[in-house]
Parts: structure tokens; C-alpha cells; sequence
């Protein structure tokens, strides 16, 4: 019997019980899931971008975030045409983001323009590439649907394109833009 009570009051002494927990602020935000990989149509990077979203602060209804992307276009697929023309662009923005979905946000966007000429002549061919940089400011103001605990990414803005550096002056000063991007948050 000496034994039986020394070893429950061993049990109850060595282990805690939890009847009610209530998660403290730390913990929750050790859960929140931060990262997130999304497509963006329109947008920042211009026709579309795969891109990478990462929450860097959380402080109190605020989140501070911080995205890149990535996109690619080829014009001119196949050997009858002389001229193929190529897009790539690298976005990059930080965002706030308010507990209401409200994102607001600032960026830039490097633009690589690049236009293969191949010309034929009797006895050959000759190949000339041009490339024209452009540089934008992007500006972000829009909403944004993300669940703490991962799964759906959503946001939906207007991104309207400022030229900073063009290789072309015809170039727009101002383009009114926009995207829709979708992912998951993990």
C-alpha cells in the first residue's frame, strides 16, 4: 500500500495536467504559417509571375511581408520567323498588410526586353540581339486572403507601373495595372 501511494503522488507531482489551456501569444505566432507560393496574373511582374511571399513581422493587427517573383515570355516559336522577341522580369515589394486583408504595398520591377534578329542573305545568316532594360516602381493597394494556419493564398490588386529606367522612350510613363495572384500559404 506504501508503495501504491508513493508511486501515484510520484505520477500526479511528476506530470502536469492541463483541464484548460489558452494559447499565449508566442505560441500562436510560432504556428502562423509565412511562407506562401503563388501565380500572379497581371500584376507586378507584368503578364504573370510564379512568385514567393514571406510574412517577416507580425506585430499586433500589422503584418510585414516581403515577396519575389519570376517571369518569362518567348514570342516568335518556330524557324520561318526572323525575329523572336523575349521577356524576362524580377519582381520584388514589401507589403503591409492589415487584419482586415487591406495590402498596401512598394516595389520594383526589372524588366529585361530582348529581340533576336536573324537576317538571311544569299550564302548565310547573320544573328543581332538587342536588349532594353526597363526598371518600374510598382506601387500595391489591395486585399489579401490568408488563413494563419496556411492553405489558400489569395490577393487581388492594382499595380500600376511606373517607369524609372526604359530602354525605349516611347514607353508609357504610367501604366495602369493589375493583377490576381493564387497559392497556397505554408
Amino acid at each position: 500500500m506504501k508503495h501504491f501511494l508513493l508511486y501515484t503522488l510520484t505520477l500526479f507531482i511528476c506530470c502536469n495536467v492541463f483541464c484548460q489551456t489558452t494559447l499565449s501569444k508566442d505560441s500562436v505566432l510560432h504556428n502562423y504559417k509565412r511562407n506562401s507560393l503563388f501565380l500572379e496574373v497581371g500584376g507586378q511582374g507584368g503578364f504573370y509571375s510564379i512568385g514567393y511571399d514571406r510574412i517577416l513581422e507580425i506585430n499586433g493587427k500589422i503584418r510585414h511581408t516581403s515577396s519575389i517573383g519570376l517571369s518569362y515570355l518567348f514570342f516568335g516559336v518556330g524557324s520561318k520567323t526572323n525575329l523572336r522577341p523575349q521577356i524576362f522580369s524580377l519582381p520584388y515589394s514589401n507589403n503591409i498588410v492589415f487584419k482586415n486583408g487591406f495590402e498596401l504595398g512598394i516595389g520594383a520591377t526589372i524588366l529585361l526586353y530582348t529581340e533576336t534578329r536573324t537576317s538571311y542573305y544569299h550564302g548565310g545568316s547573320s544573328t543581332n540581339t538587342d536588349i532594353n532594360p526597363y526598371l518600374f516602381a510598382v506601387p500595391r493597394i489591395g486585399y489579401r486572403y490568408q488563413k494563419n494556419t496556411g492553405g489558400v493564398f489569395f490577393r487581388a490588386a492594382l499595380t500600376p507601373l511606373i517607369k524609372l529606367i526604359s530602354g525605349d522612350p516611347s514607353f508609357y510613363r504610367v501604366l495602369p495595372w493589375g493583377g490576381i495572384s493564387i497559392g497556397k500559404s505554408f
